[in-house]
């Protein structure tokens, strides 16, 4: 009898200890399985909510604008020609040829002067003003210099150039003076009218000079 109770205690003692070494590992495995589902509800969420954020939208870089400032030109003056009595391309003079014609002709005869050469010098040096003066001393209808007028034989004053007569007779003087220089050709006859007898090499301003008779006289 106290073996058979003896082997029922032992049964039951090792019915108990299986039992409790299964529960366990059942807990275990329990507590695995449920960190694995919380990590798999963890994770959905965050796709759940990846997916409801709206995505943020690419930075756009500012770009400056440079904007060039231009500078308005000045509006340039402009005069207005008077109407010629000719299609020369100048001004009608402010005084009339026709008051000093027959002292221009007297004298481009006296010295073999071409009358149509010595109205266009004398139209183009002064505009038929006989109280013109040059910003280099130049005096009268065919702006002559004291200096150059006594050169052609003057022994008065430089006041003296001012009158038309006189002007007209040594500035004249000095026209032929640069014509027979020139050989007869007239734009040599005005480069040594304009820049002396003694210039040989035509200049800018003397060339300009030249093509404004040649309109007159052709």
């Amino acid at each position: 009898m106290r073996k058979i109770i003896s082997a029922v205690v032992c049964a039951s003692t090792l019915l108990m200890g299986f039992n409790c070494a299964f529960a366990g590992e059942w807990g275990n495995r329990a507590q695995t399985t449920e960190k694995t589902q919380t990590l798999k509800t963890q994770k959905t969420e965050k796709a759940r909510t990846a997916q409801n954020t709206p995505a943020k939208a690419p930075k756009v870089q500012k770009t400056k604008r440079v904007q060039k400032v231009v500078k308005a030109e000045k509006p340039q003056k402009t005069v207005a020609l008077k109407t010629a009595d000719r299609t020369s391309g100048f001004a009608m003079p402010d005084m009339p040829g026709s008051k000093y014609a027959a002292i221009i002709v007297k004298y481009a005869r006296e010295y073999n002067v071409p009358v149509e050469l010595a109205q266009a010098v004398v139209r183009i040096e002064s505009n038929y003003n006989p109280n013109a003066r040059g910003s280099a001393g130049e005096i009268g209808l065919m702006q002559i210099k004291p200096a150059t007028a006594r050169m052609m034989g003057y022994s008065g004053s430089s006041k003296g150039l001012f009158d038309p007569d006189t002007n007209l007779k040594y500035g004249m003087k000095y026209l032929a003076a640069a014509q027979t220089l020139g050989g007869g050709e007239t734009c040599d006859t005005i480069l040594k009218y304009n820049a002396g007898h003694a210039a040989t090499r035509m200049n800018p301003v003397s060339k300009a000079y030249c093509g404004k008779v040649l309109a007159m006289i052709n």
